[in-house]
């Protein structure tokens, strides 16, 4: 079979529009990845929550004195609040996200001591202990999850702060801790 330049120059401009077809999509991915990474972006999903109805909920019904913090810096932002009772056992819950940019909560409970701190605090292992506002918390850290917590226990409840932070910063959020 001989070809002649009619069909050389069709074979040619068919393999031409194949690349287009190929090319084309690929530009544009490119173009709307490169729009993505250079465009600025704020972190959405951190949005201050009003914590009030959950908290009168839980000082209502709660068999402890519920612990909020007062006073903290700028910075700090309430993201979650909530109150359960589960088997007989009632627990406090207050998420913060740090100035920082780190999560940090607030964890109380008048159920059993020791599941609930070997929860709040990842298994952790103690670390000594710290006073915080004359009271003395322990300080345990739990290696495979980064997770550093404070417990202290109260007449009426535990409460454990902890986070995937520093102590300083959960020593900050404890010293700020009030009960009504």
């Amino acid at each position: 079979m001989v070809m002649t330049g009619q069909g050389a120059g069709a074979e040619s401009r068919e393999r031409a529009n194949r690349r287009h077809w190929i090319l084309a999509p690929l530009t544009v991915l490119a173009i709307i990845a490169a729009v993505l990474l250079l465009t600025p972006r704020t972190n959405d999903a951190v949005r201050p929550t009003d914590y009030s109805d959950q908290l009168a909920d839980a000082r209502a019904v709660a068999p402890f004195k519920v612990v909020i913090p007062v006073g903290l810096g700028p910075g700090w932002t309430v993201t979650s609040a909530q109150f359960s009772r589960y088997h007989g056992a009632s627990r406090w819950h207050l998420g913060l996200i740090t100035p920082g940019g780190d999560t940090v909560g607030i964890e109380q409970s008048d159920g059993d001591r020791d599941e609930f701190v070997d929860i709040q605090t990842g298994n952790g292992r103690p670390e000594g202990v710290l006073e915080v506002n004359s009271r003395v918390w322990s300080k345990q850290f739990a290696p495979g999850r980064g997770l550093r917590s404070l417990v202290f226990e109260r007449g009426d409840s535990v409460v454990v702060v902890a986070g995937l932070t520093e102590y300083p910063t959960l020593t900050e959020l404890a010293r700020a801790l009030r009960a009504d």
